[in-house]
This record gives structure tokens, C-alpha cells and sequence, in this order.
């Protein structure tokens, strides 16, 4: 209510009664009576799946390492998920999709596993392999890791036998938790 108020002082907008001040009672009312009528806001998940062809958004990319690691990936994916790639959002290339309750009463969906070829760095979503195989991370080679998220600079900085390792993993772990 107050950004309103301030809003309107900040725009010259003056009140009715001709008073131009923030404090004034007749702005503060209609300040209220504004957010009586609003529509609560809807949300919903930012990333959501879209139309894009995941080899065409490969294809766009500037960097060539990056495309090269990415269709590495996009095959080593397909061949251990058996699914075939969705892209979520305008960078996310996902593989399988689970349903997930939220706080509501209602459900969310979201990539059972995938991989984004950023600019800085390869993001893997591996969350779940990560957090029930810490040994794999130790044997994986250079690399960052997030809540959720595994960060790598390039596929040649790994050991690819050990990623394949957490990618099943985490898919298996993921599976315990949403059963497919």
C-alpha cells in the first residue's frame, strides 16, 4: 500500500482534497479501496516446457566447445534416460518430467533430469545424485557444485564414466521419490 502512496507523491498525483501529501487520510483510503479490487497474482513456474527443437537451440550456440560438450550430452542423456529432450524455458534441455505437491494442495512439474550449456559453464541438474553419492563427486574431476546443481567448464575436465554414474543415480533417486 505504501509504494502506491509514494507513487503518487512521486508523480504529482494530489489528493482530492488538495492536499499533496502522503499522510493525507482521503489517498490512504483510496490506496486501500484499490487493493480491495486487485486479482491475487496466479503463480506459476517460470520454467516451463516450450516448442523449441533442443538441437536447434545446440545449433544456436555461440560457442563451439560449448556446442560440441552439449551434443555430447544430449546423446549420453537420451541413451541413459531413454527419453527423448524437452526444452524448458529458452535454455533448459530436459529429460522426463515429474509431478511434485506444493504447499497449496496443488501440484508443480518440473524435469526429471537435464543439463543447460550456459556461457560460463555446463549446468547438470543432477540434485539427487549429488546428495546421496558424495564419493562420485569425488572422483569426478574439476567442477562446481550447487544446491542442486552441477557446474562443469568443460566436458574434458571430467571423467565421463563417473558422470554417467551420477546421472543414473540421480535419475534412480529421483525415481524412489517420484515413481514414474
Amino acid at each position: 500500500m505504501l509504494p502506491l502512496l509514494y507513487l503518487s507523491k512521486a508523480r504529482g498525483i494530489s489528493c482530492p482534497c488538495g492536499i499533496e501529501k502522503v499522510n493525507c487520510y482521503t489517498l490512504q483510503s483510496r490506496a486501500k479501496s484499490l487493493t480491495k479490487y486487485r486479482p491475487a497474482k496466479i503463480q506459476q513456474m517460470k520454467t516451463q516446457p516450450t516448442d523449441i527443437a533442443a538441437m536447434q537451440f545446440i545449433d544456436s550456440l555461440d560457442n563451439g566447445a560449448r556446442k560440441d560438450d552439449a551434443k555430447q550430452l544430449l546423446s549420453l542423456y537420451k541413451r541413459i534416460t531413454g527419453e527423448q529432450p524437452l526444452m524448458w524455458g529458452s535454455s533448459i534441455i530436459g529429460f522426463g518430467q515429474y509431478d511434485y505437491p506444493l504447499a497449496n494442495g496443488k501440484t508443480g512439474r518440473s524435469l526429471r533430469s537435464g543439463f543447460s550449456p550456459r556461457k560460463q559453464n555446463l549446468s547438470l541438474y543432477v540434485g539427487a545424485g549429488m546428495q546421496q553419492n558424495p564419493h562420485l563427486l569425488n572422483a569426478l574431476g574439476q567442477h562446481k557444485k550447487g544446491k542442486s546443481c552441477l557446474y562443469i567448464n568443460k566436458l574434458s575436465d571430467i571423467d565421463w564414466a563417473i558422470l554417467e554414474q551420477l546421472i543414473q543415480a540421480d535419475l534412480s533417486a529421483m525415481d524412489k521419490r517420484y515413481p514414474r
